[in-house]
């Protein structure tokens, strides 16, 4: 048929987990109570944060979406989080926040009640991803600076902006400690892992400036022609990102769109649109990589698709 040599061309992908064995010294080398890594998206914050997390004990692992900017919901998920046996502290926040008829008025009170209720779990991480997600809400901001304060425990928060209350003062004291972009950035040596013997490497690694999403989206799109020089990471990002995108089939590049639109890629969620054995699929990627952030499936960004929350979600990497 005339309408088949239309369809572009399939790429083949490969899918790479990436080890960090740089950053991983950097974090098990860091003195401080709290550990930020900020950077905006597609540096691996991620997946660093789930690498690390798996060599710590006593780690709680909390990932924030913007309703979380409720109190009500962000209290009831932490205590969850942080109870996962259910020995009653999350219907005990629950009983106090049924008591309140505006949880958002005293976020410190409802942090407090939290902290009391965690307290006895031993948790020796709070881990806190995506906390960009809750940053426009200076209750939410409130909520977490109380948890920081209180709890006995360390902090390691992933976020694209840094807490209001993360202020220079603790950085100078010791108290938090940052991993930006710089540092989370790939080296020659770490894009040379992802991009094995591509041949154009030398102008991807130039061009790219270390952002692992844009070493990892290059390294899916082999059968994309390299554009030329003068673009900057930005653009790469955005072009690999179409390019991806179009090598899928119809059926594919819906239900992609489907997962960019969804509120967050919890299992509930993602049952709800595809079904059990689509949910089943990725949590079994989760294990495998450790993340949805990079492996068989990477969440890039791409601000020109026109997507709700400028996010795409293309095979490879």
């Amino acid at each position: 048929m005339a309408a088949s040599a239309a369809q572009p061309k399939r790429v083949r992908r490969e899918s790479r987990i990436i080890e960090r064995p740089r950053l991983i010294k950097l974090l098990d080398d860091t003195d401080a109570r709290t550990i930020l890594l900020l950077a905006p998206a597609g540096y691996g914050k991620t997946t660093l944060a789930r690498q690390w997390a798996k060599t710590l004990n006593g780690a709680v692992w909390v990932t924030l979406s913007a309703e979380d900017c409720d109190i009500a919901a962000l209290a009831t998920k932490v205590a969850r989080a942080g109870d996962p046996d259910d020995n009653g502290a999350a219907a005990y926040v629950g009983t106090y926040l049924k008591a309140h008829a505006n949880p958002q008025r005293i976020a410190r009170e409802v942090a407090r009640v939290v902290v009391n209720q965690l307290l006895a779990r031993r948790i020796q991480w709070l881990v806190i991803d995506d906390y960009h997600e809750v940053s426009a809400e200076p209750c939410a901001e409130q909520f977490v600076e109380v948890l920081n304060r209180e709890l006995d425990c360390r902090f390691l928060i992933a976020s694209r902006l840094r807490p209001t209350w993360a202020t220079a003062r603790l950085e100078v004291y010791g108290d938090v400690v940052e991993v930006d972009r710089g540092e989370l950035a790939m080296s020659r040596q770490e894009s040379r892992q992802v991009l094995g013997n591509h041949p154009d490497f030398d102008h991807v690694a130039a061009q790219a400036e270390g952002w692992p999403a844009v070493v990892g989206l290059v390294a899916s799109a082999r059968g994309v022609p390299i554009p030329g020089p003068q673009l900057s990471s930005g653009v790469l990002h955005t072009y690999f990102t179409e390019e991806l995108f179009k090598t899928a089939g119809r059926r594919i590049q819906g239900q992609l769109l489907r997962l960019a639109l969804a509120p967050d890629l919890e299992p509930e969620t993602l049952q709800e649109l595809f079904g059990l054995c689509h949910v089943f699929a990725l949590r079994t990627l989760d294990q495998r990589d450790g993340t949805r952030e990079h492996g068989a499936v990477t969440i890039a960004h791409a601000p020109d698709i026109g997507l709700r929350r400028d996010t795409l979600l293309v095979p490879g990497n």
